[in-house]
């Protein structure tokens, strides 16, 4: 017996159809370093220096999670990733791909419904994703992120890129320009 997709897989499958992959172009946000910080300017700023660096380190810990757009869609599929410690960092190791980073780091992978908000993909990058691609429920994460992507190697580097660019503590270019 065949389980009915959900609506949000309904709707994967409708945007899936409709992603021209001929015409779609990606563009790669680069990472930029902030400018050093003038201490002697924070310490003269009101509140003094170790309250102004307790409310940064509170505000830098506060934020756990961050959304990044997948390429090719448009906005209309997300990926919600987390910070890896250090743990799962050492068991990467090096020589861990693009994809990999990709799946460690994901907490949820959402689509946009019809109203515009985001819904959550149940498992992810598993079994429920698999099946609404037409692929076997037991498909590799990683070859699923591949899938979603078109099999363009750009865009999973881009999309990797901005995640470990992310967890480095920077942000693409975008998104200092938008102050987000």
């Amino acid at each position: 017996m065949t389980e009915q997709p959900s609506a949000a897989a309904a709707r994967l499958q409708v945007l899936a159809a409709d992603v021209e992959l001929e015409q779609s172009t990606v563009q790669v946000p680069s990472a930029q370093v902030p400018p050093p910080v003038d201490a002697e300017a924070i310490a003269d700023a009101s509140g003094g220096l170790a309250d102004r660096m307790r409310a940064r380190l509170n505000k830098i810990t506060a934020q756990t999670h961050h959304d990044f757009a997948v390429p090719g869609w448009d906005g209309d599929l997300v990926v919600r990733v987390h910070y890896l410690d250090p743990e799962t960092w050492r068991r990467l190791g090096r020589g861990t791909t693009d994809a990999e980073l990709i799946v460690a780091s994901t907490d949820a992978l959402l689509l946009r419904g019809d109203a515009g908000a985001l819904e959550a993909i149940e498992g992810a990058w598993g079994p429920t994703l698999a099946g609404v691609l037409g692929m076997p429920a037991d498909t590799p994460a990683t070859r699923l992120v591949a899938a979603v992507m078109a099999d363009r190697g750009p865009w999973i580097t881009a999309l990797a890129f901005d995640v470990l660019s992310w967890q480095q503590g920077r942000r693409p270019k975008i998104e200092e320009a938008l102050g987000e």
